[in-house]
């Protein structure tokens, strides 16, 4: 066997081994597999690891009956081909998947009485698109619904929207009056009503007058690297400059990206063990039926490998690019590769540094910046999140979250305002939401025993020698446990959280650190006696600190999905452990109030939120520093 790397995502041959050896251990099972991915090597296990040695190859597969919600869950060796364990779930519901979402569509459209109130507002079944979401749990006067989910029902609710033409967006015109349940194990209609007759909108997303001006003179921008890219790829293995990493996908997280390190000089630093996007609640702030149902939780009850989009070259990314393709399962057990998943370039960013001397014969010192740029997009129903991550030469690492797609409309009586939306056409609004992205972040600051500091600058209150009024502190303190470590951020102290390793220093003696610098965020608009706040206690708060535990990584509990997992962060915080000096853990959750406005319509321009993480004394100078050109550039 060709040595593989430990943190290589599965082949496509890995996850068919994975799957024959569940069905051989089981050979009359009528299992549906869900998700087979890298059970990746226990942390110390990797760090310790002499590159030379192969670390057995474990998979680890989730898998239900087809008839029941039994889940199961095995680690497989597939370097031993033996199931090493398996865990059984009676009570909890994985994600949707695509096959069984299309049979819930496909009972709904023959189901008579749906059948008899499209036809009655003058249309036919195949005239519909069905958009499916869970149903979520714990609604005042849905009891009864969370009983039959208790009992193993796996219920979801269709948005539905008129389409009558091919060529019409799927989003643009929403049916509102016809509120129904269904179970996708037993395909049983379990609540029906058709009770309002509230016209259909007239589409507004065709015959939109496009803006000509905007094409005058456009010439064409080339993105050209006559000599190839910077970065060299080997696998899933990312060299590009000083910079070192491993790139993973699976089917929830989708894009992670693991031992991220930094060279100088031919010594290799590590930075972060493993980041990712862990989960995303998107609570939609209309409180009508069934609109109050929309809460997704996109990671947990979806997924946002599953639904990764696969990528055009010169739209999505430009210039010389490497493509990595994303393997999943589908439900009989054999591969479902998502072609391009996830690209890798390097683009021009500006203005890296510039000085320019006062004194002539110096001249100006200035230099290019480029970056490395590791992104992939997920189609999640309506909307598109394209989740990017940046590597920049002096050391920085950047997330971002872009936003675009089609939003999510409802229909009303047009002779009706609505005070928890946009107006867009006659009976048709966008209600307010939220999306908020949870990431977590295991860090590694030149090892595993890392420390976190809150770090607030405020003006000095010290009278004494400060008679100009103009002194600035900055107020330093250690987060000291879990608990402790459930914070806000706050921009009128420029609040930041630095991330030392105390066992290390740089030259003026200070431990060496990078700085987590949230960019901008809102708090959740959720009441906390809100059901959706039950099922995610982490949205209370932006950052969360906890000592590392491997089977900690889902803030809101693995499985979220119509119940409220209680083994989630709130929970886990409660030990109170230490996280000074410790293997930690930061989790950020990045919050978009999205108001929205006509220009949003009918295709969404792109919004995005991001934060970084800065090296503050990580390096003794600036690391990007090249040797002095000596001469002033011509002009």
């Amino acid at each position: 066997n060709m040595q593989v790397h430990p943190l290589e995502p599965l082949s496509a041959e890995e996850v068919s081994t994975t799957t024959r050896i569940i069905l051989e251990n089981f050979p009359n099972s009528n299992f549906r597999f869900l998700e087979v991915s890298l059970k990746e090597p226990p942390k110390d296990i990797y760090l310790n690891w002499n590159k030379t040695d192969q670390i057995e190859r474990l998979s680890h597969v989730t898998y239900r009956n087809a008839d029941k919600i039994l889940l199961h869950e095995s680690i497989v060796s597939l370097s031993n081909e033996t199931i090493l364990s398996t865990v059984h779930h009676s009570d909890a519901h994985h994600s949707f998947y695509g096959d069984e979402m299309e049979r819930g569509m496909e009972t709904i459209r023959k189901y008579p009485p749906f059948i008899e109130a499209i036809e009655r507002r003058g249309y036919s079944v195949d005239q519909i698109y069905f958009d499916l979401w869970s149903t979520g749990y714990g609604y005042k006067g849905d009891e009864d619904l969370d009983e039959e989910s208790d009992k193993g029902k796996r219920c979801v609710f269709p948005l539905m929207f008129l389409w009558e033409n091919k060529d019409d967006r799927t989003y643009a015109r929403p049916i509102s009056g016809i509120d129904l349940i269904i179970d996708l194990i037993s395909l049983e209609i379990i609540e029906f009503e058709d009770h309002d007759d509230i016209p259909i909108p007239e589409n507004t997303t065709n015959n939109i007058p496009f803006n000509q001006d905007l094409k005058k003179n456009r010439k064409e921008i080339s993105i050209t690297q006559p000599d190839g890219p910077s970065f060299i790829v080997d696998g899933h293995h990312v060299h590009w400059l000083a910079w070192d990493l491993h790139i993973g996908f699976n089917r929830r997280e989708g894009l992670t990206l693991h031992d991220i390190g930094f060279s100088e000089n031919g010594y290799r630093r590590n930075i972060i063990y493993r980041a990712s996007l862990v989960e995303m609640v998107v609570p939609y702030g209309d409180p009508t039926k069934p609109h109050y149902r929309k809460n997704a939780f996109d990671a947990g009850e979806d997924g946002i490998g599953v639904n990764a989009s696969p990528l055009f070259l010169g739209c999505d990314c430009v210039g010389e690019i490497h493509y990595f393709d994303g393997n999943l399962v589908d439900e009989d057990g054999n591969p479902d590769v998502v072609k391009n998943a996830i690209c890798l370039h390097e683009e021009d960013y500006g203005t890296l540094y510039r000085n320019r001397s006062l004194i002539a014969e110096l001249g100006t010192e200035v230099r290019r910046a480029r970056r490395l740029v590791i992104s992939l997009y997920s189609t999640v129903a309506n909307y598109d999140y394209g989740f990017f991550w940046y590597l920049y030469e002096d050391g920085r690492i950047e997330h971002e979250t872009k936003m675009t797609g089609i939003i999510n409309v409802i229909s009303i009586d047009p002779e009706l305002e609505n005070p928890h939306g946009q107006r867009l056409g006659e009976g048709l609004w966008a209600p307010i939401h939220q999306h908020i992205f949870s990431f977590r972040l295991d860090m590694c600051i030149d090892g595993t025993d890392n420390v976190v500091e809150e770090l607030n600058v405020r003006k000095s209150t010290n009278a004494r020698g400060n008679p100009q009024r103009n002194a600035m502190v900055v107020d330093r303190e250690i987060l000291v446990s879990e608990k402790y470590a459930k914070r806000d951020t706050d921009s009128t102290t420029a609040r930041t959280w630095l991330i030392s390793n105390p066992n290390k220093t740089n030259r003026v003696n200070e431990p060496v650190a990078y700085r987590f610098l949230p960019g901008k965020n809102s708090t959740s608009l959720l009441r906390e006696s809100s059901p959706v706040f039950a099922r995610a206690p982490h949205i209370k708060y932006h950052f969360w600190v906890t000592q590392y535990d491997e089977n900690q990584m889902h803030i809101a509990g693995t499985y979220p999905n119509q119940r409220i997992d209680t083994d989630n962060i709130s929970k886990w915080v409660e030990e109170d452990r230490s996280i000074v000096n410790e293997d930690i853990v930061v989790w950020y959750n990045m919050m978009s109030t999205h108001v929205v406005r006509l220009e949003d319509w009918p295709i969404m321009p792109v919004a995005s939120a991001s934060f970084e993480l800065v090296p503050h004394g990580f390096f003794d100078y600036n690391p990007a520093l090249e040797e002095r050109k000596g001469k002033k550039p011509k002009l």
